[in-house]
């Protein structure tokens, strides 16, 4: 897969779970994150080229819980094989909007999080 990716992600200390907001369903859990998007790892494959309304569960202040909730699109979806033999999916998925302060929480988020290395 040739690589498109044009600012370093961040990876996350503590991997976020993320849902389709609309059904309720978890997709999987947040392992990097930048402005522009978010790699997802999960259990089940994501359709490609469809937008979904997410929700992530993210520390707020005093590391309390908020819930964020944005459009993003899934750009691509590949299956992986975990050491463990079980089946998982590694997703990549656009921001379609953001609002001021969704940005703003991800910017805290990111603040938190080592760049990526490899």
């Amino acid at each position: 897969m040739i690589e498109e990716r044009t600012v370093p992600r961040r990876n996350l200390r503590d991997y976020l779970k993320i849902f389709d907001h609309v059904t309720g369903q978890p997709l999987g859990r947040v392992i990097n994150i930048t402005f522009q998007g978010i790699g997802v790892f999960g259990e089940q494959p994501i359709p490609p080229e469809r937008t979904f309304r997410l929700k992530m569960t993210v520390p707020g202040p005093g590391r309390l819980p908020r819930e964020l909730l944005f459009d993003a699109r899934c750009c691509w979806c590949t299956q992986e094989r975990s050491l463990y033999t079980q089946t998982v999916y590694d997703s990549g998925f656009e921001f379609t909007e953001l609002t001021p302060a969704d940005r703003a929480r991800i910017a805290r988020l990111m603040a938190d999080c080592p760049l990526e290395s490899w």
